[in-house]
């Protein structure tokens, strides 16, 4: 029975309502965007990837089109199998869905490859960058002794009476003076590096550290854009069980219930002796369900009959009980047609064509069969069998044989 598809809505779920058509379009371009900028972000990390790793020209361009082309058929894949229909189309979701699959394990491995490569340029400049400050300070720090050593001696030999020994004197003092000229190209080389020098990542997190770093960054760059593009695939989907649903939205309508004519009995306190009969009328019902939100077709009303003035008591208990049985087979056919009916918005068994299925039979356009409600609406065997059964048991269809047919033509015929 439909009843087990579509339980009831109480609570929170009965205020769970569609959006508006254009809410679910504002909110599918808006995550589209999102997963627009994750693709663009990722095809970054492409091209930088195959910079630090492709040194041929041509050949770099070829791969990072080929990367951009991967990145976009993986979001579109994805997005496309959150869109199209779980039912009619499951062939081409699955392979969408095992084509994104293949596509989102290659790029977060190529992603990872490529920010070890990023990492391990990175390291490698910093290390040429250290090995140049040790060796700026070794040659400052020599020159700088050489440079003290030439005036020490300069100092001990200008006290000589020689002129030659002197003018050696002078000309190492020179000399000094030129290797401290020297020194100052060097030490404003050594203050550059060393403000320039920073840390790298894998100086900060370690070697496996940095791996780890590398793996769970590569794999929310990738998963951003997967996820983002699915979301507004089935936002789009939601948009169009909207468009083909009456209204989901819509206050449900309490129908009135139908009158029923109590029996009475002639005499001489007429309108006393129909009261215990209505208060037994009306006990048995009073414990159905007193809401539906379907309008169903009152029966036809009992002509009241004079009942002769020895009929007994039991005989009107008879009656009344009878009349009280066919009201509550009303309300429950009632109840139970409202929950064949009701639109759940989504899944494979959509109320929204329970609705179609039943207005095209009704109409005359669809017959009342497995094989035609299938051929129509796409609707699965079991699906079909539980909307043919639901009609029957509203009375709409009737079971003739091995098939259906609808209970006007059976009751003309």
């Amino acid at each position: 029975m439909l009843t087990q598809s579509y339980p009831a809505r109480t609570g929170r779920e009965a205020n769970d309502c569609h959006l508006r058509p254009w809410a679910y379009t504002a909110l599918a371009l808006l995550s589209g965007a999102g997963g627009v900028v994750a693709a663009v972000i990722t095809t970054r990390f492409f091209v930088l990837g195959l910079e630090r790793t492709e040194a041929d020209e041509p050949a770099r361009q070829a791969l990072i089109a080929a990367g951009a082309l991967m990145v976009v058929v993986e979001l579109l894949a994805f997005g496309l199998a959150a869109l199209l229909p779980r039912t009619a189309l499951r062939a081409a979701r699955f392979k969408l869905v095992a084509l994104g699959l293949a596509l989102l394990a290659f790029e977060a491995g190529t992603l990872y490859v490529t920010q070890v490569a990023m990492v391990r340029t990175s390291q490698a400049a910093s290390h040429s960058q250290n090995t140049r400050i040790q060796e700026l300070r070794a040659s400052i720090v020599a020159q700088r002794e050489a440079a003290a050593a030439l005036r020490e001696t300069s100092a001990r030999q200008a006290q000589s009476s020689n002129v030659w020994i002197r003018e050696a004197a002078a000309k190492q003092a020179r000399q000094a003076l030129d290797v401290e000229a020297n020194l100052t190209g060097q030490v404003a080389e050594l203050a550059r590096l060393e403000g320039a020098s920073a840390p790298t990542l894998a100086d900060t997190l370690g070697e496996q550290g940095m791996i780890a770093y590398a793996v769970c960054r590569s794999l929310l760059i990738v998963l951003m854009g997967v996820v983002l593009f699915a979301v507004a695939g089935a936002l789009l989907r939601a948009r169009r069980t909207v468009i083909n649903a009456a209204d989901p939205c819509e206050p449900e309508v309490m129908a009135e219930p139908a009158s029923q004519l109590l029996p009475t009995m002639r005499s001489t306190g007429g309108r006393f002796a129909a009261a215990p009969l209505a208060a037994l009328a009306a006990a048995p019902a009073a414990f159905a369900q007193p809401q539906v939100t379907v309008q169903t077709p009152a029966p036809a009303e009992r002509p009241t009959v004079a009942t002769p003035l020895h009929s007994t008591a039991s005989t009107m208990m008879r009656r009344a009980d009878t009349v009280a049985t066919e009201a509550q087979q009303t309300q429950h056919r009632a109840v139970v047609t409202h929950r064949a009916v009701q639109d759940s918005g989504t899944g494979e068994d959509d109320g929204a064509r329970f609705q179609r299925v039943r207005a095209d039979i009704l109409a005359g356009r669809l017959k009342p069969s497995l094989r035609a409600v299938y051929a129509a609406h796409g609707a699965t065997q079991a699906v079909a069998r539980r909307y043919l059964a639901a009609l029957e048991t509203s009375g709409e269809i009737q079971r003739v044989g091995q098939g259906y047919v609808l209970a006007d033509a059976s009751s003309g015929t």
